[in-house]
């Protein structure tokens, strides 16, 4: 009886302990890509060298390139695609039980293409002693009213018209508005003219009309 008891404990003090449970951590735990997207890295640091793990991306646009699978501590590498949707977005990858999130900007609008022209006013009063000078705003717009900036504004008058008044400037590039502003400065004469604005090399127009009096 003894004899055994003695084999037992031996043999219970010979089981090995069960190993550690494995422990891991991901770094960075977040990525911010631009809409063009972009590639990135993730480190993956493990509790043993023994300890297994995987990485898998719960989104299309979110591509791992390499590591999706390891023992220990690895790097996992992942691309973004480019963002063609109309709003920001954010997805996850799972990387050794841990989530990874990676956020990406909304793409940038359209560029607004010049598509009509607008005055204010379309007729100008001015007069040889009063009223001597005036404004017209020009404003040019896109398809959608989106203000066109950067657009060239060319401002011209008929010979006869070059004798009544003066435009300042010739031309001018339109603001973050899409206006630019033009003077018009009568001279010594009364009568009538027209002042015709062109953007888009002049494929958009528009008018105002002048008068001058005493």
């Amino acid at each position: 009886g003894a004899e055994a008891w003695a084999e037992l404990e031996i043999t219970l003090l010979e089981t090995p302990p069960p190993p550690p449970p494995c422990i891991y951590s991901v770094s960075p735990t977040s990525q911010s890509f631009s809409a063009s997207g972009g590639a990135g890295s993730v480190d993956v640091t493990a509790s043993s060298d023994s300890c297994s793990w995987t990485a898998v991306s719960n989104e299309d646009w979110i591509v791992i390139t390499s590591g999706s699978s390891g023992a220990g501590n690895g790097t996992v590498a992942y691309s973004v695609s480019a963002n063609t949707g109309t709003s920001a977005r954010t997805g996850i990858m799972n990387i050794a039980g841990e989530t990874f999130t990676v956020n990406q900007d909304q793409p940038p609008p359209p560029p607004c293409e010049a598509e009509s022209i607008f005055v204010s006013p379309k007729t100008l009063s001015l007069s040889l002693k009063k009223k001597k000078r005036g404004y017209v705003t020009v404003t040019v717009a896109g398809a959608d009213g989106c203000a066109v900036e950067g657009e060239m504004v060319t401002a011209t008058t008929s010979k006869a018209g070059a004798t009544l008044v003066s435009i300042s400037p010739k031309s001018a590039m339109t603001d973050e508005n899409g206006e630019a502003v033009f003077t018009i400065t009568v001279k010594k004469k009364t009568g009538r003219t027209t002042v015709y604005f062109q953007a888009q090399a002049g494929d958009l127009e528009s008018l105002t009309r002048i008068k001058i009096t005493k």
